[in-house]
């Protein structure tokens, strides 16, 4: 038996909660002690009392919640939090260590074990938990896209339709969802992709009229685009910097660039990380919008799709605890990017130059 903390999300713009009653109640009917932080999941339609009649305890604040072995969350820890944390405990969720290095320092000084929830592959290599949240963030960057062209935020004042130029750079789950997402908007849209072949053979997998192209054509390219949609990601390691400075200023006045990336450091050499409560800038003459978590605003359908994908690598770890579980599952074993003082994740290591040892 496990106990189990559900706390609150703090980070700025976040609304999402790390399980629902849904997972509440199984966890709860393996025995485990499942104990959620008053309001947490105020925000996506869940009262306390949904909770209890799941089967948790409410817990009235974040430090009765971190006093549990297991935690799981949404976000990455943030810093009021770090001196809840203790030492043997596991947190679960998405966790962008190697962006952070702060983050990473507290962590491996605390002696906790971090499952990466972006980081989790299973026997396909797909990526399951953090597939639905970059599906749910490439369909919203149309909407976010139109709303950074508008004058008021120093976008061009274009309306996104046939006389739009979309550029997307990746192909992954979040580049396929943006090209669907401004292809019904009517906009010309181009996805970039450094694997030659994966170029000529995505057609299958997108709208017709949708082009691809390489790499090498992004800078002309970018003379002509209204937006650019950053969609490159290497599970759990920081995202490659495929757009450089000189390469920005290639793009109109007043054009759009939405980094999807950004939890993992953006794909841009002028990428910094924004906040809900301040998304946009504008550099280069280009409005960049660069918030880490894109998803929370839509709570309801992010946490449901995030919950539910998460819920088996949590069990897992509740019940098995993190080596014996990691053992069983190759790709869980992945994700385990800190475990007992150490980084244990090869790319985490090597992003942020730390030593690297063996989870086993």
């Amino acid at each position: 038996m496990t106990s189990i903390g559900i706390p609150k999300e703090i980070k700025s713009g976040e609304a999402r909660v790390g399980l629902t009653p849904v997972e509440v109640k199984v966890l709860a009917g393996h025995g485990h002690v499942v104990r959620v932080q008053t309001g947490a999941g105020a925000l996506v339609g869940f009262s306390d009392d949904h909770y209890h009649d799941a089967g948790a305890e409410i817990a009235v604040d974040a430090t009765s919640v971190y006093t549990c072995a297991l935690i799981a969350k949404v976000k990455e820890i943030q810093q009021s939090e770090f001196a809840l944390l203790r030492r043997g405990q596991i947190l679960c969720g998405f966790a962008q260590v190697a962006r952070d290095t702060a983050l990473l320092d507290a962590l491996l000084n605390t002696g906790v074990s971090v499952v990466a929830y972006e980081a989790i592959k299973d026997a396909h290599g797909n990526t399951p938990v953090l597939a639905p949240m970059s599906r749910i963030a490439g369909t919203m960057s149309a909407s976010i896209a139109q709303w950074c062209l508008q004058t008021a935020q120093g976008g061009r004042g274009l309306l996104l339709g046939s006389h739009a130029q979309i550029v997307i750079v990746g192909a992954g789950v979040s580049g396929l969802a943006a090209a669907e997402a401004f292809y019904r908007l009517g906009c010309a849209v181009t996805v970039v992709l450094r694997d030659e072949y994966r170029a000529q053979t995505l057609h299958k997998h997108l709208p017709k009229g949708v082009r691809c192209a390489g790499i090498n054509s992004l800078p002309e390219l970018l003379r002509k685009c209204d937006v650019l949609i950053g969609a490159v990601s290497v599970p759990g390691a920081l995202s490659p910097k495929l757009i450089t400075r000189e390469m920005m200023r290639l793009m109109p006045k007043g054009a759009v660039f939405v980094d999807i990336g950004i939890d993992m450091g953006g794909i841009a050499e002028t990428s910094k990380q924004t906040t809900w409560n301040a998304p946009i800038y504008v550099d280069e003459g280009v409005v960049h919008f660069c918030v880490a978590n894109i998803p929370a605003q839509v709570p309801q359908a992010a946490t449901a799709a995030l919950a539910l994908a998460a819920l088996p690598y949590v069990q897992a770890v509740a019940e098995q605890d993190v080596i014996a579980a990691a053992r069983l599952d190759a790709g869980l074993a992945a994700a385990v990017q800190v475990y007992d003082g150490s980084v244990t994740s090869a790319s985490v290591a090597r992003d942020t130059g730390r030593n690297y040892q063996q989870l086993f």
